[in-house]
C-alpha cells in the first residue's frame, strides 16, 4: 500500500514538476523585455528574417503553454510523450549549435528571469530528459 502511494506521490510530483518548468519557461519569455531579447536571439543566428523570427519565438512559447498543458490533464499521453522528448531534443540541438558556434551569451530559455550559457540549458535539458522519462515509464502505457 505504503508502495502505490509512493509512485502514485512520484508520478504526480514528476508531472507536476515538468508542465511547471514548460510554464515558467514560457511565461518568462512573454514578460515585456523578455519576448523581444529571445526574438532577438533567434534572429542572430541569420537562419530567418525577422518576422519568421518573431512568429517563430511566438510558436515556440505557445508550443512550450500546450504541452505543459497536456502533461498537466494527462490528454494524448502517447503524443504528449513524444512531443515532450522530441522538443526537449530539438532545443538541445539547437543549444549544442550555439555552444559549437561559441555562443556564450543568454539561451533565452529562461527569458530575462535567469541569463543561461547554452552548456548549463544542455545540462538542464538532459536532467529534464531523464525526469520526462522516468515520468512517462511510470505512467501506465496507452
Amino acid at each position: 500500500m505504503e508502495t502505490l502511494f509512493g509512485k502514485r506521490w512520484l508520478r504526480w510530483t514528476l508531472r507536476v514538476f515538468i508542465a511547471a518548468v514548460f510554464v515558467l519557461s514560457a511565461v518568462s519569455k512573454m514578460m515585456p523585455a523578455g519576448i523581444d531579447q529571445f526574438e532577438l536571439y533567434v534572429f542572430s543566428f541569420g537562419f530567418f528574417s525577422l518576422d519568421c523570427s518573431y512568429i517563430l519565438a511566438r510558436l515556440c512559447i505557445g508550443a512550450e503553454l500546450v504541452l505543459a498543458m497536456l502533461i498537466l490533464v494527462g490528454w494524448y499521453p502517447r503524443l504528449t510523450r513524444l512531443l515532450t522528448v522530441g522538443m526537449l531534443l530539438l532545443f538541445s540541438l539547437f543549444l549544442c549549435y550555439a555552444a559549437l558556434v561559441g555562443r556564450d551569451d543568454s539561451c533565452q530559455c529562461f527569458g530575462q528571469l535567469s541569463p543561461m550559457p547554452p552548456m548549463l540549458s544542455l545540462l538542464k535539458n538532459a536532467v529534464l530528459i531523464v525526469l520526462a522519462l522516468l515520468y512517462f515509464r511510470a505512467v501506465s502505457p496507452d
